[in-house]
């Protein structure tokens, strides 16, 4: 008797990137999480978030709709470091 192992609905190797739950494409919130963490790494800064700690940061200090309310306009907010010095860390924004 044959049989059969099903395919999961994407490749493994794909995981975390196309289709996924957890993929930033299909989370905008974890997208801007990413975009911070890589600019700060662009620019030589440190950042020690976890894409939870971010998200809760946020949510603390701007509530529940607080993705709507952070961004670079006019009346947007910013996380922004201490003195504008040292690492993207809990304890130094």
């Amino acid at each position: 008797m044959h049989t059969s192992v099903m395919a999961p609905p994407y490749p493994s190797h794909r995981v975390g990137r196309y289709g996924h739950p957890n993929s930033y494409r299909n989370n905008p919130q974890r997208r801007a999480y990413l975009g911070q963490k890589y600019g700060a790494k662009n620019r030589g800064i440190e950042f020690h978030f976890t894409f939870e700690e971010w998200a809760k940061w946020w949510e603390n200090h701007l509530g529940p709709n607080w993705f709507k309310m952070r961004g670079t306009k006019r009346g947007q907010y910013v996380m922004a470091r201490k003195g504008d010095k040292g690492s993207y860390h809990p304890n130094n924004v």
